[in-house]
Protein backbone atom coordinates (compact mmCIF):
# COMPACT_ATOMS: atom_id res chain seq x y z
CA UNK A 1 0.00 0.00 0.00
CA UNK A 2 1.29 3.52 -0.46
CA UNK A 3 1.20 6.47 1.28
CA UNK A 4 -2.40 7.49 -0.07
CA UNK A 5 -4.91 10.73 0.70
CA UNK A 6 -7.20 10.59 -2.04
CA UNK A 7 -10.78 10.05 -2.06
CA UNK A 8 -12.30 9.08 1.41
CA UNK A 9 -14.73 6.64 -1.27
CA UNK A 10 -11.41 4.89 -2.43
CA UNK A 11 -10.69 3.95 0.99
CA UNK A 12 -14.07 2.75 1.76
CA UNK A 13 -14.19 0.70 -1.49
CA UNK A 14 -10.53 -0.77 -0.02
CA UNK A 15 -11.20 -1.29 3.54
CA UNK A 16 -14.13 -2.64 4.25
CA UNK A 17 -15.47 -2.49 8.36
CA UNK A 18 -12.50 0.15 8.90
CA UNK A 19 -14.36 2.30 5.95
CA UNK A 20 -16.62 4.22 8.53
CA UNK A 21 -13.58 5.51 10.57
CA UNK A 22 -11.82 6.61 7.15
CA UNK A 23 -15.07 7.91 5.91
CA UNK A 24 -15.46 10.18 8.90
CA UNK A 25 -11.79 11.58 9.13
CA UNK A 26 -11.01 11.79 5.47
CA UNK A 27 -12.04 15.70 5.98
CA UNK A 28 -9.30 16.40 7.30
CA UNK A 29 -7.14 14.89 4.94
CA UNK A 30 -8.20 16.14 1.70
CA UNK A 31 -5.68 16.68 -0.13
CA UNK A 32 -4.43 14.53 -3.25
CA UNK A 33 -0.80 13.41 -3.69
CA UNK A 34 1.24 13.42 -6.74
CA UNK A 35 3.12 10.61 -8.02
CA UNK A 36 6.33 12.23 -5.81
CA UNK A 37 4.67 11.88 -2.96
CA UNK A 38 4.00 8.05 -3.47
CA UNK A 39 7.77 6.70 -2.08
CA UNK A 40 8.70 4.16 -0.11
CA UNK A 41 8.54 6.15 3.10
CA UNK A 42 5.37 8.11 4.45
CA UNK A 43 5.09 9.94 7.57
CA UNK A 44 1.74 10.26 9.60
CA UNK A 45 1.14 12.50 12.34
CA UNK A 46 -0.99 11.42 14.71
CA UNK A 47 -2.74 14.21 17.02
CA UNK A 48 -3.73 13.03 20.67
CA UNK A 49 -5.45 15.29 22.92
CA UNK A 50 -7.29 13.82 25.90
CA UNK A 51 -11.08 14.27 24.79
CA UNK A 52 -14.06 16.18 26.35
CA UNK A 53 -18.00 15.48 26.33
CA UNK A 54 -17.99 19.18 24.99
CA UNK A 55 -17.63 19.10 20.80
CA UNK A 56 -16.32 22.65 21.02
CA UNK A 57 -13.00 21.43 22.80
CA UNK A 58 -12.55 18.46 20.58
CA UNK A 59 -13.06 20.44 17.91
CA UNK A 60 -9.94 22.44 18.85
CA UNK A 61 -7.47 19.05 17.84
CA UNK A 62 -8.88 19.26 14.50
CA UNK A 63 -8.81 22.79 13.71
CA UNK A 64 -4.79 21.91 14.32
CA UNK A 65 -4.79 19.56 12.06
CA UNK A 66 -6.54 21.44 9.35
CA UNK A 67 -3.69 23.66 9.86
CA UNK A 68 -1.06 20.78 9.54
CA UNK A 69 -2.91 20.19 6.54
CA UNK A 70 -2.49 23.22 4.46
CA UNK A 71 1.38 23.41 5.72
CA UNK A 72 1.71 19.98 3.53
CA UNK A 73 4.66 18.93 5.63
CA UNK A 74 3.15 15.82 6.49
CA UNK A 75 1.41 13.25 3.80
CA UNK A 76 -1.37 12.21 6.12
CA UNK A 77 -2.75 14.04 9.85
CA UNK A 78 -4.82 12.38 11.68
CA UNK A 79 -6.52 13.27 15.05
CA UNK A 80 -7.47 10.74 18.54
CA UNK A 81 -8.73 11.03 21.68
CA UNK A 82 -8.00 9.36 24.96
CA UNK A 83 -11.35 9.31 26.10
CA UNK A 84 -14.56 10.49 26.44
CA UNK A 85 -15.34 10.83 22.53
CA UNK A 86 -13.80 9.44 18.98
CA UNK A 87 -11.77 8.64 16.86
CA UNK A 88 -9.76 7.09 19.88
CA UNK A 89 -5.97 6.51 19.70
CA UNK A 90 -6.04 3.00 18.28
CA UNK A 91 -8.98 3.81 15.68
CA UNK A 92 -6.56 6.94 14.47
CA UNK A 93 -3.01 4.79 14.50
CA UNK A 94 -5.41 2.16 12.57
CA UNK A 95 -6.32 5.18 9.67
CA UNK A 96 -2.62 6.28 9.52
CA UNK A 97 -2.11 2.23 8.70
CA UNK A 98 -5.06 2.01 6.28
CA UNK A 99 -3.73 5.46 4.42
CA UNK A 100 -0.21 3.82 3.90
CA UNK A 101 1.85 5.02 6.72
CA UNK A 102 5.21 3.56 7.35
CA UNK A 103 5.84 5.81 10.44
CA UNK A 104 3.86 7.54 12.36
CA UNK A 105 4.58 10.25 14.87
CA UNK A 106 2.24 10.18 17.72
CA UNK A 107 2.03 14.12 19.38
CA UNK A 108 0.44 14.23 22.36
CA UNK A 109 -1.58 17.23 22.49
CA UNK A 110 -1.20 18.03 26.88
CA UNK A 111 0.66 20.48 28.29
CA UNK A 112 2.03 18.17 31.78
CA UNK A 113 3.65 15.34 31.43
CA UNK A 114 1.01 13.29 33.89
CA UNK A 115 -0.14 9.92 34.12
CA UNK A 116 -1.76 9.85 30.76
CA UNK A 117 1.01 11.12 28.97
CA UNK A 118 3.98 9.15 30.98
CA UNK A 119 2.08 5.81 31.45
CA UNK A 120 -0.45 5.69 29.17
CA UNK A 121 -0.04 6.49 25.43
CA UNK A 122 2.93 4.62 25.82
CA UNK A 123 0.38 1.72 25.91
CA UNK A 124 -1.05 2.97 23.10
CA UNK A 125 1.71 3.00 21.26
CA UNK A 126 2.96 -0.33 22.31
CA UNK A 127 -0.53 -1.87 21.25
CA UNK A 128 -0.52 -0.14 17.83
CA UNK A 129 3.42 -1.40 17.47
CA UNK A 130 2.11 -4.92 17.59
CA UNK A 131 -0.86 -4.49 15.54
CA UNK A 132 1.39 -3.46 12.91
CA UNK A 133 4.73 -4.87 12.91
CA UNK A 134 5.77 -3.58 9.56
CA UNK A 135 5.30 0.57 10.62
CA UNK A 136 7.21 2.29 13.19
CA UNK A 137 5.14 4.65 15.84
CA UNK A 138 7.31 7.08 17.32
CA UNK A 139 5.89 8.81 20.76
CA UNK A 140 6.99 12.00 20.77
CA UNK A 141 7.44 14.62 22.93
CA UNK A 142 3.97 16.24 24.59
CA UNK A 143 4.10 19.53 24.11
CA UNK A 144 4.87 20.73 27.97
CA UNK A 145 7.54 23.47 28.56
CA UNK A 146 8.97 24.15 24.86
CA UNK A 147 10.67 27.48 24.85
CA UNK A 148 8.09 28.69 22.37
CA UNK A 149 5.59 28.10 24.75
CA UNK A 150 6.62 31.56 26.81
CA UNK A 151 5.78 33.31 23.61
CA UNK A 152 1.97 31.37 23.63
CA UNK A 153 1.47 32.49 26.94
CA UNK A 154 2.57 35.89 26.18
CA UNK A 155 0.46 36.64 23.39
CA UNK A 156 -2.58 35.15 25.48
CA UNK A 157 -2.10 37.43 28.19
CA UNK A 158 -1.97 40.47 26.37
CA UNK A 159 -5.04 39.04 24.37
CA UNK A 160 -6.77 39.37 27.53
CA UNK A 161 -5.46 42.46 29.12
CA UNK A 162 -7.44 45.68 27.65
CA UNK A 163 -5.57 48.24 25.82
CA UNK A 164 -4.83 51.44 27.42
CA UNK A 165 -6.48 54.34 25.61
CA UNK A 166 -3.67 56.91 26.49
Amino acid sequence: MICDSTSVRTDIARLGSLDVKIGLYGRWTTKRMNQHSQSKSCVAVLLIAHGSRRPEANHDLVQLAELLIARRDYEIVEVSYLELTTPTILDGGRACAARGASKVLMLPYFLSAGVHVVTDLKEFQKQLAEEFPQIEFILCPHLGLHPLMADIVVARLQEGSPVSAT
